[in-house]
């Protein structure tokens, strides 16, 4: 019996991170930051909905009827789809995943040697 509630308590909360307040959103790339167009005449379009679409890394450039395009401060060009944020550079997860694999690795061999 509990263990049926745990699941469905589970399956709740991934539904509930895989859920997001915004539509589908067009991203451009461009060097001096990126564009976020959110394509929904349902939002109201403002410095406001930019703030919580990038999680305040960036900012209202366009408003039109059809939606609102954000883009990311020239500081931080590149959009997260992943995280909804403007980051500086998205290198630094990759080598964070490498450095662990690597470690993991080391690990699995130092493990077999001494076997």
């Amino acid at each position: 019996m509990s263990l049926k509630v745990i699941v469905v308590a589970w399956i709740g909360i991934v539904a509930g991170f895989s859920q997001t307040p915004f539509p589908p959103l067009t991203i451009t790339r461009q060097n001096n930051g990126d564009l976020i167009t959110l394509s929904s005449s349902n939002h109201e379009c403002n410095e406001n909905v930019c703030i919580g679409l990038t999680s305040g890394t960036g900012v209202l450039e366009k408003s039109t009827s059809k939606g609102c395009t954000c883009q990311c401060h020239k500081f931080l060009p590149v959009f997260r789809e992943d995280l909804n944020i403007c980051v500086d550079d998205i290198q630094e997860e990759w080598m964070d995943f490498l450095r662990y694999l690597q470690i993991a690795i080391i690990k699995r061999d130092k493990k077999s040697a001494s076997a």
